[in-house]
């Protein structure tokens, strides 16, 4: 039976009496299972008893304890299943649980007479659902109390006094109760800390938020500091670490009031850090459970992310330190400045005071942490980070990394790790000091040499300290191909992804080894995942599949990394490719690998490029590929990406790919597909098939024998056409459309003739040339007055002009060039009669059109020379930016209105950046190389000038003689762009030899001894 048919029925309406009579008369076990069901009710059915069951709580009596208590738990248990849905906004009408709620605050009381643990436990859970409430009351501009102010300060005099009052009763009543009372102070530190929250962060609080702050806030902080000093005297600390964070981070939020941080904190904050929040920075007993087993790398990977990111609060440790820098960090203009110097004072002490002692060991610990979390402040003061902090490093935290104690070792490691970037005076010291740290890589204690990988990414990237680091690349990288077979964890692999984007040269020797480590890694992964799904539910077992994941797609980007890099190392490539074809056919064969099939791509991508010939083991790889287009669809939403990998094929092996029926035929299918098949798809997809044929057309014109594309030729111009007339493609952006012409002007270049006369036979002459000259207008008339044109045509018109970019013009040129020594030269008309009345104003117009090219790209060339002069001069020095040092991503100590404002500056559409420094800017198909770039535009267009100048001197004056004539550029015009063309492809020739010559360099560098 379904929800649906279920609702309704008497059988529903009996469970419910059954339920509710239930609940009364069983165990507090077997009303768990009870309420379990209750739940699913009330999500189905909208199940509201609350009206039944109020007045019992209103005629509650507690006269008879012992019968009261458990008649009372089961009525709290019962209440608190529909007052949890009131804390949702909007989830219940907004005037019924208020008045639910004061009905509530008005008798819940009554239930603290029984002087029972859990009735405590349960009566607050329900406060705080009544106070979620009334502080939601402020989207509807709630003014005054929703309840009688006596009945307010009651309830917070009450819980303000909780945990002092029943303190000594809870310790005494043993383990079990003195959990419960730990659990109800847990649940009044949410209760206040929300409220806090909302008066000193909402610019438009509740009037509960307000009363709190103004009469209450002062005495609960008091409170809170109380409450962290039984805490630490506790034996058994994990049992308080709910209630722990909540005390602490009610104290941050403190600070954010002017009034209250002025007179509870200010007054005391040294004192308040030194007795109740260091010790929580300190190393502890949840710590010695990492670093007592020495089997436990797995859990010890994962506490180093999570002890290195201060900006989340889910440890003792990090409400702590957060909780200081709100005291000290300077946020609001009310917060003292010297307090900071107090606490680098009370750093410098502890940190002069180690004597070798495990219990010294442990408090060092904790100053180090402190200093740690300092990093940005201490930045903020020029005396101590120019030249204080070099001493410090030198001589109180670096020693510390030969204490015997590993979990100090490891601690100082970090430490360094983070102050690693400060500006050293001293060579000596900052020679010693790398030294040192690279000697950490040989320790014998796994842990310690886990967190040295992770510091030598931080330090390798500074340019000063390579010298003394790169005899240590080898040896780092495996190390963390060692632990790989150890660990499940997203560090190694971010380790060796940055080591393989920055240092692929220098790693030559063990690239091959690495890629297939990574690769079984991949793999073992996924295999691991496969077996998850079908047991997933558990927290653990979500948090063990979802840190496969990210180690998964780590391991992948370490794999493109490295392949990317291997653009002068093709040996490197071919004896790792079986690894890569491995990895690759298994994401390919995979319709649901979203998560990696970019990663794979781009290896896919970067393979081909690299490989040439195309090897066997890559040209398996097309079926799966071409079925993942066509039949699983999955394709279709990569094809973009696809069509590179395809693109380097046929540029690499084009006979082989031409001269491939099967394969030529899978191509022409999956562009089909993609044009005219209706598919549902990106913009960059659909022209990815128009790219795809350019390609084609480009290594067909050039390679040695270009018939093979010949019987092609038709099926794919035919295929544009239709592309170009297809309703859908119409309502497309400009790109898809500029795509689809420009492989058009591909064909034309490839062989006019022929082409032109597919355009005659398929009946799309003249409407095709119609068509192209309108689209191209303003380039084509951008020399005259324009007269009024609708705005949806002036808008298009702009979007051609800025659309029509470099290699845009340049195939124009060509194409245009190649249709006119057709049509202008009566002797290589085709036979068709139509194509030999070929019409005299598109000559003029193909003219213009060729010459607005010619100009706009010399406009570039001028620019983009002088950029590649500087970065080949910049590739010959070993010219290197420095990466920006003023912001460490682990600087953050945010408040959570400043935490807001970052989230939102991070949805600010900033992805695409493009310099135009000097008049150059980035163009979407700078990255699209063609055997056209070794090509002369003008040089090509010239083909065509000099026999029509010869032409028209000797008299003859073909019907677009006379317009064509008074059209022609000058011989000074040309000369100027036929200089800039070839200049540039020069220096893009020059370049690519120089960064070749580096790479050689760097890897022969790489082998060279230690300084």
């Amino acid at each position: 039976m379904t929800a649906e048919t279920f609702r309704g029925t008497a059988a529903l309406e009996d469970l419910k009496i059954v339920l509710l009579g239930g609940l009364a008369r069983v165990s507090d076990k077997h009303r768990r299972i009870l309420l379990a069901i209750v739940k699913i009710i009330i999500s189905e059915f909208g199940w509201d008893y609350l009206p039944q069951i109020m007045p019992s709580v209103e005629g509650f009596d507690c006269s008879n304890t012992a019968s009261a208590v458990p008649l009372a738990r089961a009525l709290l248990d019962s209440v608190y299943v529909v007052a949890k849905r009131f804390k949702t906004l909007n989830l219940c009408p907004t005037q019924e649980k208020v008045v639910a709620c004061q009905t509530l605050c008005t008798h819940l009381p009554k239930f603290f007479a029984l002087n029972d643990m859990y009735v405590f436990h349960l009566t607050f859970k329900v406060f705080e659902c009544c106070t979620e409430t009334f502080q939601q009351l402020s989207a509807v501009k709630q003014q005054t109390l929703p309840i009688p102010v006596a009945l307010v300060d009651s309830w917070l005099t009450y819980l303000g006094g909780f945990p002092q009052a029943f303190h000594a009763a809870a310790v005494a009543s043993g383990e079990d109760g003195y959990r419960l009372y730990v659990k109800c102070v847990k649940r009044i530190g949410s209760i206040c800390f929300s409220i806090l929250h909302d008066a000193t962060k909402k610019k438009k609080a509740a009037a509960t938020a307000h009363h709190f702050l103004k009469n209450f806030s002062k005495p609960f902080v008091q409170m809170w500091i109380q409450w962290l000093s039984f805490c630490l005297e506790s034996k058994d600390r994990a049992m308080h670490r709910k209630s722990e964070i909540f005390a602490l981070r009610f104290l941050k939020m403190a600070t954010a009031d002017e009034q209250l941080f002025r007179a509870e904190i200010q007054p005391v904050a040294l004192q308040l850090l030194e007795k109740q929040l260091f010790p929580f920075l300190c190393f502890m007993d949840s710590d010695e459970e990492v670093f007592n087993d020495e089997e436990g790398l797995q859990e010890y990977a994962q506490y180093m992310l999570d002890e290195n990111v201060l900006t989340g609060e889910f440890s003792q440790r990090q409400a702590a330190s957060n909780t200081i820098l709100a005291m000290i960090g300077g946020t609001k203009s009310f917060h003292d400045p010297s307090l900071l110097m107090g606490v680098l004072q009370i750093i410098h002490t502890g940190l002069s005071s180690v004597d070798g002692t495990e219990e010294s060991a442990k408090r060092t610990f904790g100053f180090l942490h402190l200093l740690g979390v300092l990093r940005k402040q201490i930045r903020g003061i020029p005396d101590v980070w120019n030249g204080q902090m070099e001493v410090v490093l030198s001589t109180s935290v670096a020693p510390l990394i030969a204490s015997p104690h590993v979990f100090l070792k490891c601690k100082a490691i970090y430490i360094c790790q983070r102050y690693s970037k400060i500006p050293w005076t001293q060579e000596a010291s900052f020679a010693s000091f790398m030294s040192a740290m690279a000697g950490l890589l040989q320790d014998p204690d796994a842990r310690v040499r886990l967190t040295t990988i992770d510091a030598m990414c931080t330090l390798l990237e500074m340019k000063r300290a390579r010298r003394y680091l790169m005899h240590v690349l080898v040896p780092l990288v495996n190390e963390c191909l060692g632990f790989l077979e150890k660990v499940q964890t997203t560090f190694l692999p971010l380790v060796l992804n940055y080591l393989a984007e920055h240092f692929a040269a220098e790693l030559t020797p063990v690239l091959d080894r690495l890629v297939g480590a990574l690769v079984q890694q991949f793999l073992a992964a996924a295999f691991d995942m496969t077996a998850q799904e079908q047991t997933l539910g558990a927290d653990d077992d979500l948090r063990s599949y979802e840190t496969l994941g990210l180690s998964s797609f780590q391991t992948i980007t370490a794999i493109n990394n490295i392949i990317m890099s291997l653009d002068y190392n093709k040996a490197a490539l071919t004896s790792m490719l079986p690894d890569v074809v491995r990895l690759l056919t298994f994401v390919f064969q995979r319709a649901d690998s979203f998560d990696y099939m970019d990663k794979a791509i781009e290896i896919f991508q970067h393979a081909a490029f690299m490989a040439k010939p195309i090897p066997e083991c890559l040209w398996n790889l097309f079926p799966p590929v071409y079925h993942c287009v066509m039949n699983s669809g999955t394709g279709v939403d990569y094809f973009s990406k696809f069509e590179g990998a395809f693109d380097n094929f046929v540029s690499n092996s084009p006979e082989a790919f031409l001269g491939n029926a099967q394969v030529m035929q899978m191509t022409f299918a999956m562009c089909e597909k993609m044009l005219v098949g209706g598919v549902v798809a990106n913009d960059d997809d659909i022209s990815a098939a128009p790219q795809l044929i350019e390609a084609m057309l480009h290594q067909a014109k050039h390679c040695e024998n270009p018939a093979l594309m010949s019987p092609h030729l038709s099926g794919f111009v035919s295929l544009l056409l239709r592309a170009l007339v297809n309703p859908d493609n119409q309502k497309r952006p400009v790109i898809v459309r500029m795509w689809l012409i420009t492989a058009v002007m591909d064909a034309f270049y490839f062989d006019a003739a022929a082409t032109l006369q597919i355009i005659v036979d398929s009946g799309a002459y003249p409407h095709f040339f119609n068509g192209y000259f309108e689209f191209f207008s303003a380039a084509i008339n951008a020399d005259q007055a324009t007269g009024k044109k609708n705005k949806k045509n002036r808008t298009e018109a702009a979007e051609v002009l800025s659309t029509l970019t470099l290699l845009f013009r340049k195939v124009n040129i060509l194409g245009l060039t190649s249709l006119l020594l057709v049509v202008t030269n009566p002797a290589n008309l085709p036979a068709n009669p139509q194509s030999a009345s070929f019409d005299p104003a598109f000559v003029t117009a193909a003219v213009k059109m060729i010459h607005f090219c010619i100009e706009e790209n010399f406009k570039m060339y001028t620019p983009r020379c002088k950029n590649l002069e500087i970065s080949i001069e910049q590739v010959r020095s070993g010219y290197e930016e420095e990466k920006e040092e003023d912001y460490d991503e682990e600087d953050m100590d945010l408040e959570e209105d400043q935490e807001e404002d970052l989230v939102n500056a991070a949805n600010d559409d900033h992805d695409e950046e493009v310099d135009d420094e000097d008049g150059v800017m980035a163009e979407a198909t700078d990255d699209y190389y063609t055997p056209i770039d070794k090509i002369c535009e003008v040089d090509f267009y010239g083909q065509w000038v000099v026999p029509v100048r010869s032409l028209l001197a000797s008299g003859q004056q073909p019907a677009w003689g006379a317009t064509v004539s008074s059209l022609m550029l000058g011989d000074a015009a040309i000369s100027q762009a036929r200089e800039a063309s070839q200049k540039y492809i020069h220096l893009l020739a020059l370049l690519e030899k120089e960064q070749e010559a580096d790479h050689q360099r760097r890897s022969v560098a790489a082998l060279q001894p230690a300084v």
